[in-house]
């Protein structure tokens, strides 16, 4: 075995918390098993955390990859608590992909443990994965790391710290009493809820109109789409909001061939006045995350959360969402992806919002909880995306 390196007291908080990425997709083609091995070891080659596991306090890669204890072939592959639910052992496997074989298509379940991976690399296994199964040739990818701003993996927090920045923001909580997506049914057991998703793709024409709608404002797309979900769903008051942050954009080292990334979450809180238009709710927003991720917050935050003083479900979220980048897709293979969904199950008491923008067009995967979030909620978001005016 060779030793990859050695795993961050982050990351440790994560295998501890055993939380892991699920991406359903699906390929065009015929396809027998066999195929479907060949292009999983092709994948396990180019990415080596895909290969490695846990011992001790350190990353070790595997000298022998052996993909029938990552492939599993099943009859179907349904969206419900059995399959979603599945954990992973990071001392035997850090991933696993479920396959169901059809006529004329393939489908997929790619369950990857959150401590080698975030949205945004799952998208690109799956990416990678769509060429080796149709054999497509491809160059080296890297990922693009900006300039570091600071290194925060090197601030660990005390103790004392976490206790008093949990009981600061316990206290704003209270104090601004947020408002929440009202749950229809919120006594309803955790093992008797069923998740549905729903899926809508921004055209190109609209999208556009967003993006010169953020230039000609200096705000960014994220904070742009995050003030179209607020103001769709008519709440004002103080709300609190989720959103992941990627620190591979905030370390001095690049990550180019590794598959590693560290996502944060953050939770902001925000108001809205009923004078506020989109440019207000998406400056305001824009600005305190911006100031979250410039402070030592963010990792203070983040470990109060693993450290359980503080618990996401008490913040009453509005909804959460993963705005996981790009899909680089290439030519060849872009149209035989026939569809990407994400499942999170940590976040389970607000909509959790998936976003891809991939060849022109924005896809919004929407997760929710049955019976605790109505439908209609999810259309009314939904819809607001189409029908907001931007001018």
């Amino acid at each position: 075995m060779t030793l990859l390196r050695e795993v961050s007291e982050i990351e440790q908080a994560y295998i501890r918390a055993n939380m892991s990425i699920y991406m359903r997709f699906a390929i065009q083609g015929d396809f027998f098993k066999q195929d479907v091995k060949r292009a999983m070891i092709k994948l396990a080659v180019k990415h080596p955390f895909l290969r490695a596991v846990i011992e001790g306090s350190a990353f070790v890669e595997k000298e022998q990859f052996n993909p029938d204890l990552h492939l599993e072939q099943v009859s179907l592959i349904e969206e419900n608590e059995i399959v979603f639910r599945r954990k992973l052992d990071f001392s035997e496997k850090l991933f696993h992909m479920i396959f169901h074989l059809e006529e004329g298509k393939v489908q997929f379940l790619l369950i990857v443990h959150h401590v080698i991976a975030d949205g945004a690399s799952a998208i690109f296994l799956a990416d990678d994965y769509a060429r080796f199964l149709l054999d497509v040739s491809y160059e080296e990818m890297s990922f693009p790391v900006p300039e570091p701003i600071e290194d925060f993996l090197d601030f660990i927090p005390s103790e004392k710290e976490i206790t008093e920045y949990a009981n600061t923001f316990l206290k704003k909580l209270e104090s601004h009493w947020p408002k929440s997506v009202p749950l229809l049914h919120p006594d309803t057991p955790l093992a008797l809820l069923k998740n549905k998703n729903t899926i809508l793709c921004i055209e190109s024409e609209r999208l556009m109109q967003i993006v010169d709608f953020a230039k000609r404002k200096s705000l960014s797309v994220n904070a742009v789409l995050t003030a179209l979900l607020i103001l769709s769903l008519k709440v004002q008051g103080n709300v609190c909001i989720g959103s992941s942050v990627d620190l591979r954009k905030r370390m001095k080292k690049a990550l180019q061939r590794v598959l590693l990334t560290a996502p944060v979450e953050a939770f902001l809180l925000i108001e809205v006045k009923p004078e506020d238009t989109l440019e207000s709710v998406a400056r305001s927003y824009q600005q305190k995350l911006i100031e979250h991720v410039n402070s030592k917050d963010l990792l203070l935050q983040h470990y109060s959360i693993l450290r359980r003083k503080l618990n996401p479900m008490d913040f009453g979220l509005l909804f959460y969402l993963s705005n996981v980048g790009r899909a680089n897709f290439s030519e060849n293979s872009s149209d035989k992806i026939l569809h990407l969904s994400f499942h999170a199950p940590a976040v389970i008491n607000c909509p959790f919002i998936a976003c891809v923008t991939h060849q022109g067009q924005m896809c919004l995967s929407l997760n929710y909880t049955d019976p605790w979030i109505a439908p209609s909620l999810v259309d009314q978001m939904m819809s607001s995306l189409i029908s907001f005016s931007l001018e």
